[in-house]
């Protein structure tokens, strides 16, 4: 199950009132705080923190991996649609997780086998309302690059290729968190994680797709960045229409992501 924890903009943000009756995704508030969770991140949940602004008169979703404080940025959205969020989500992370599996010299295997993982463990979804000081930090500062985003557009919303680009630059900046001595770069940290947790790699093999993600990354940052997102093949592992069936409880509110 991946949880999205959500700040009060995120709430209102997917929250929508139609003839006087409000319609939210919303669980029931934790009893813990996002600091008091053991485990960020394993095969059974996956902590993300969302939060939304406007940037230019445009909704701004940002959505970061509580652990590695790897972050999305999606513009446009519309309010109160959880569908179209969490295919746009499970979009753009194909692509980073497809880029990585490219740069990091693994093959089609690797990238089938860690895709299929995913999707059998984390096909639910769950909205609550929690912060947490730390991720908000650095969510901020995820902001404040974002508003300079929009002059290095070709035109006045931006193109899928332009929004990877984006993501895969802010990603690529040091960061630190509470328990770090030293500052981590949160695209190394979650693309680790992704590959033990998912592609069930040796720490060896992730060392060397690491190290060669790095270079190429290192490469591409001295040259005019050109990336076509259309040759990066996702469809076999997410489709472009998908189900979200929700069902609701007395004390949960349950999303079900099925692709077709």
């Amino acid at each position: 199950m991946l949880i999205f924890n959500c700040t009060k903009n995120a709430v209102d943000f997917f929250t929508t009132t139609r003839k006087g009756i409000k319609t939210s995704p919303m669980s029931p508030i934790p009893k813990r705080t996002l600091a008091e969770e053991t485990i960020l991140h394993d095969h059974q949940r996956w902590h993300w923190m969302i939060h939304v602004t406007k940037i230019n008169r445009k909704n701004v979703l940002l959505a970061m991996d509580t652990d590695s404080r790897f972050c999305m940025a999606f513009w446009g959205l519309r309010k109160g649609n959880i569908e179209n969020f969490l295919e746009q989500f499970h979009h753009r992370l194909a692509l980073h997780i497809i880029s990585f599996i490219n740069m990091g010299g693994q093959d089609e295997a690797i990238l089938e086998k860690c895709m299929t993982f995913f999707l059998k463990n984390h096909n639910e979804y769950a909205f609550v309302q929690r912060g947490d000081r730390s991720v908000q930090a650095h969510i901020n500062d995820a902001f404040m690059s974002l508003q300079y985003e929009p002059y290095e557009w070709e035109n006045d919303t931006p193109t899928e290729d332009e929004q990877l680009i984006g993501d895969l630059k802010r990603n690529d900046t040091p960061r630190k968190r509470k328990q770090d001595k030293d500052y981590l770069f949160s695209n190394e940290l979650f693309f680790q994680t992704w590959l033990f947790n998912y592609a069930g790699l040796s720490k060896q093999d992730i060392k060397r797709a690491i190290n060669q993600y790095q270079q190429q990354i290192k490469e591409l940052w001295g040259f005019p960045f050109d990336m076509d997102v259309d040759a990066l093949n996702f469809d076999e592992f997410f489709s472009e229409e998908s189900d979200v069936d929700q069902t609701t409880s007395n004390t949960n509110n349950v999303l079900s992501f099925k692709p077709r």
